[in-house]
């Protein structure tokens, strides 16, 4: 089995709810209380990476699909292949509620797909 803490210590997961606070006008994210309502077992949810190389970004957003929630902290694995990120489609991650930028709702989600997923229309952050 994969570990999942691998990227504890390694990386950090951008504050979603944070960066909605900061810059109101132009961030928009689910609240909490609605991230709660809309997130099950399966959901696929977009979390923003933040990298540490010399050579990478700032930061990579991923979608991930949700293997369990417990309370606001979420266990879920990688639904595409990273590309700066240091890490694979499939392996496990792991975040809170907070660090959510957008739920996909009309999930047409090909499981082996190494392409990034594009943003919808309307989320561009």
């Amino acid at each position: 089995m994969k570990d999942p803490n691998k990227f504890r210590g390694q990386y950090v997961c951008t504050d979603a709810q944070g960066m909605a606070l900061q810059y109101p006008d132009t961030f928009d994210v689910d609240s909490i209380a609605d991230l709660r309502q809309m997130i099950g077992v399966g959901s696929v949810v977009k979390v923003c990476i933040e990298l540490n190389g010399k050579n990478d970004p700032a930061a990579e957003r991923i979608w991930t699909v949700v293997e369990s929630i417990d309370n606001c902290k979420i266990k879920a694995s990688f639904l595409n292949q990273p590309f700066f990120l240091r890490a694979n489609h499939g392996d496990p991650v792991e975040f809170e509620l907070r660090h959510i930028y957008c739920v996909e709702l009309e999930t047409e989600v090909n499981h082996g797909d190494t392409q990034s997923k594009p943003d919808r229309s309307e989320v561009q952050h």
